[in-house]
Order: C-alpha cells, then structure tokens, then sequence
C-alpha cells in the first residue's frame, strides 16, 4: 500500500474509535435528538418508537463491531484475522445500510415510509424467533413468552395498518439486497460503481458469515495484513461514516 492508502487506514481506524465513544458514552449527546430536529418530528412507528430509534441501535450495533476491529488490529500490529473480521464487517455493513436508509430522505413521508418497512421487517423477524420458541414444549418455553406472543401479534396488526394507511400491502417489507443498493450511491466517488462495490462486499461477507465453501476460493490473501485490512473494511467503514453525517444532519434540522 501506498502512504495515501496507509492514511487513509489510519483515518477509518481513527473513526471507528471515535465512534466507539460516541456510542457508549451517553454524556457526549450523540444519542440525542436535538429539540425541534427532524428525528423529534418523524412520526412514531407502531411499537410508539420514533424511527430515530432503529437508525441509531443499527448504527450503534455497526460500530460496535467496527471498533472491535480497530482495537484488535492496532493491538497486534495490524494483524488481520480475515474470516472473523468479515463476519465483522459484513454485521457494520448491514447497520450502516439500515441507518443510511432511514435517515437520506428528505421527505419526511418517505423517512416515514422507509421506516415502516424495516420495523415490518424486524418485526417479521421477530414473528419467526417467536414461532420457534413455540415448537418447544410448554414447560421449556420463557416465562414471558404467551406476553411476547401476544405483543407481537398487536404490533404486526399495527404495521399492517399502518403500511396501508400510506398506500402500501399489508405485508410490505425491505430486504437486505434492495436496502444496500439504495444507498450505495452515497459511496460514488466518481470512479468505478458503487453499488458494485458494496454488493461484493456484501456477498464475500455473507459467504464467510453462512460458512460457504467457495469463500475459500475467493478469501482475499495478501503479504501485506494492511492491504487485507483495508479491502475488509473499506465499504462498511466509508458507509457507516455517510450514516453518521446523515445522523447529525437530520438530528441538527
């Protein structure tokens, strides 16, 4: 690597731990919304959360994992583990994705609509996790689990009203593909295309996360542990860094 890709390693390492603070230490405000900001002004989803909500805990999860990355490299002389950090990266890429796509709109009616249709999203999640549980017998299954149940049926009667109140199918939804390709191009720097490089990334991510063989085909080896940091990182680092930008942006309106 050459001293501007070196800075430029050192600049998203620097980030991450900076964003680590951001997140665990209430004091700094990052975490809250400014009185008469947009994210205060968004309509509440279902469950009575403000959209601000989810951007924020995706952002939060991201970065979380971003900053383990930082930490461990830094700590052992930039040494890579590429399979962990994939996982790694592929979890920040998604949360960077899902704040990024919350918060770009300008509209305020289509925050709305975005944010529907991942709460409906996780909230169909949840419905499978719940359904599981449900398969175990009476007496192995959580205390609280018929309350879960029922709450969740409520919220899922909720988004459905909801999504067709602003014109949508009841069972309207965003999945991981289409929500990474609507932000891609807040990755365009004007050379090569940006959805294609947040996809590759996301599949070669994927393939190590599902434990897929042909990732071992594929599995990025360099004798430089800089230049395989740099390619897992590089995607979930400057995307996450367009979510905080849009964070701040929304919370400061």
């Amino acid at each position: 690597m050459g001293p501007d890709d070196l800075a430029e390693l050192d600049r998203l390492l620097d980030l991450f731990q900076e964003w680590r603070k951001r997140i665990t230490l209430p004091r700094l405000g990052y975490n809250t919304p400014r009185p008469g900001g947009a994210l205060l002004t968004d309509q509440p989803l279902p469950n009575g959360d403000l959209p601000c909500t989810l951007a924020w805990r995706a952002m939060a999860g991201g970065c979380e994992h971003l900053a383990f990355i930082a930490e461990y490299s830094r700590a052992n002389d930039l040494e890579v583990r590429p399979k962990p950090f994939a996982v790694l990266a592929r979890a920040a890429l998604l949360g960077a994705a899902k704040a990024a796509y919350l918060l770009e709109p300008d509209s305020a009616q289509e925050r709305r609509h975005r944010s529907l249709k991942l709460f409906t999203s996780e909230v169909s999640n949840t419905e499978k996790v719940l359904s599981d549980i449900n398969l175990l017998p009476a007496s192995e299954r959580p205390d609280d689990y018929l309350r879960a149940d029922r709450e969740m049926r409520q919220l899922i009667d909720a988004s459905k009203r909801a999504l067709v109140a602003e014109g949508f199918k009841e069972r309207t939804r965003i999945d991981e593909t289409p929500l990474l390709l609507t932000v891609s191009h807040l990755l365009d720097i004007g050379k090569g295309d940006p959805a294609a490089g947040v996809m590759t990334s996301w599949r070669y991510t994927s393939g190590v996360a599902h434990s897929m063989s042909w990732h071992w085909d594929l599995l990025p080896v360099d004798e430089d542990p800089s230049q395989q940091l740099a390619y897992t990182i590089g995607a979930p680092g400057r995307l996450m860094e367009e979510a905080w930008k849009l964070w701040e942006l929304r919370r400061a309106e």
